[in-house]
């Protein structure tokens, strides 16, 4: 979904947690794996779709609907977004409602970025059966806000929203 067509490097932190008490039993240690050399390599970018929010270290885009690979069902598809962290440290953004033909749904997203990544992530659809919404037609408008935290909750949440999406970017 993200356009990525080589590794360039993964990087991810390894945590260890007591399970009864969630108290961290060692330091997060990041770990850092590279494939090819950054300096011969350039990974494309696929940030394209409709702007909703961009400032200078968040961005957030709306990138359309993807249909299900198997099912024909308009619910079983997602909705694809690209988020930016251009920030110093790590955000998390979820979705704080969603209201669909003027209707509150019950839909979910949540992705955490650190510092300096960006993502393709996806929110699913399969609480629109429930609305009666069944193809992207009965689809009139789409509305949602998100929540923007820092890792510790330290700095007051930033909420982007409400965001009206274009409902014909739900064609797929």
């Amino acid at each position: 979904m993200a356009g990525i067509e080589q590794i360039q490097t993964l990087r991810m932190t390894l945590s260890a947690y007591n399970d009864d008490t969630y108290d961290a039993v060692l330091p997060d240690q990041g770990i850092e794996l590279s494939f090819v050399d950054p300096a011969s390599y350039h990974q494309p970018v696929s940030d394209g779709g409709q702007v909703l929010y961009e400032d200078e270290t968040l961005r957030l885009v709306f990138q359309g609907y993807l249909p299900s690979s198997y099912s024909e069902d308009f619910s079983d598809g997602d909705l694809l977004f690209y988020l930016e962290n251009m920030g110093d440290s790590a955000v998390s953004f979820s979705l704080k409602n969603a209201t669909l033909n003027g209707k509150e749904a019950d839909l979910s997203f949540w992705c955490r970025l650190p510092a300096g990544t960006r993502a393709v992530d996806q929110i699913y659809l399969y609480p629109l059966e429930d609305l009666g919404i069944t193809d992207p037609s009965a689809l009139q408008s789409l509305t949602l806000t998100f929540q923007v935290t820092d890792e510790d909750w330290q700095v007051e949440p930033l909420f982007l929203g409400p965001l009206k999406l274009d409902p014909e970017a739900l064609d797929g």
